[in-house]
């Protein structure tokens, strides 16, 4: 999804009805996709910036037992580990409202004409939207919405470029390198860079993330969020860290292309990428730990000073996708 940013998220941006309520009331992204990691921290964050008031993801579970080992059906949360452990970022970033929303807000003019012909020609309305001229440039700097029966199509963001910033400076998606998309958050308690970011560093602030190679040419998303405490900055707080990317059962029957397992969902357990990075905090005093499957504390991680900060090297030794980081 980092590098079809005009897909879904953009489509549902495009049928909030201005100065009405507006929920999200099904959205996932299928197993056995390697990709799903982006899932809840792209949703949550863009769904933050565009002032959405509800997500549901679906669903925790269709099949039984409630506890399993493996990655049990397409769309259910209940165990695949790369989606669970991204949760607490997704609820951070937008319940808590660590991600701001937009400043402005652009509306597009829908008319009853509009609605006759869309339903005329079966087509839905981001499509008519998106014949106004709304891009993901636009979705991705500031709240869009319609106004029903208006004719006013608002100023839109020139399309060919590459690059959208939001207007409040906390997301971030750049599309520069072709088939290698980088999506950015960066907030006082929220930060994550999700997509193509191998062997790029990414100065956010009181945090710098260097994402290391991968086994999909790169893609990873790794996450922060400030659990407890004021900022990434500040004596007390407690970090949640987590790394993510591919994610498979074992024996798990692909087709050649890989685009299907049929129903050779295959056996547990799962089978987990380690994500390789180095993460350093501007801060005089830490301490972390690698956590285990419970979250529990497994073994601690020994920073390294380093002219920019406290450096920690992280990565598939620790054979997890989460870390605590206390700042003392």
């Amino acid at each position: 999804m980092v590098n079809a940013p005009a897909g879904e998220v953009v489509s549902l941006a495009l049928c909030r009805v201005k100065d009405m309520p507006y929920n999200v009331s099904e959205y996932g992204h299928p197993a056995p996709n390697t990709y799903c990691s982006e899932q809840t921290p792209t949703v949550a964050s863009f769904g933050a910036l565009q002032d959405w008031d509800g997500i549901t993801l679906f669903t925790y579970a269709l099949n039984l037992p409630l506890v399993s080992d493996r990655i049990t059906g397409h769309f259910e949360h209940k165990s695949h580990p790369t989606k669970l452990v991204t949760m607490p970022f997704g609820a951070l970033a937008f319940r808590r409202g660590d991600i701001a929303p937009a400043k402005t807000e652009v509306s597009i003019g829908i008319t009853l004409d509009d609605v006759k012909q869309s339903t005329r020609r079966n087509v839905k309305r981001e499509v008519l939207a998106a014949e106004k001229g709304a891009t993901w440039l636009d979705a991705f700097t500031h709240k869009l919405s319609l106004t029903l029966g208006s004719e006013a199509v608002p100023g839109i963001q020139p399309p060919g470029r590459t690059l959208a910033e939001s207007d409040t400076g906390e997301l971030k998606c750049d599309l520069t390198t072709k088939d290698a998309g980088v999506l950015v958050v960066n907030s006082a308690r929220s930060k994550a860079v999700i997509g193509y970011g191998a062997e790029k560093s990414f100065d956010l602030g009181d945090l710098l993330l260097k994402p290391g190679p991968t086994l999909q040419k790169g893609f990873s998303v790794i996450t922060a969020s400030v659990v407890s405490g004021e900022g990434f900055g500040t004596r007390g707080s407690k970090i949640l860290v987590t790394a993510t990317g591919y994610a498979e059962n074992t024996e798990m029957g692909w087709n050649a292309d890989m685009t299907s397992v049929g129903d050779q969902w295959g056996k547990g357990p799962v089978l987990c990428e380690g994500i390789p990075f180095e993460l350093i905090l501007k801060a005089r005093r830490i301490k972390a730990w690698a956590l285990d499957p419970r979250g529990q504390r497994a073994c601690e991680v020994t920073p390294t000073p380093t002219r920019e900060g406290l450096a920690l090297q992280l990565g598939p030794a620790y054979k997890t996708l989460w870390y605590e980081i206390a700042i003392e």
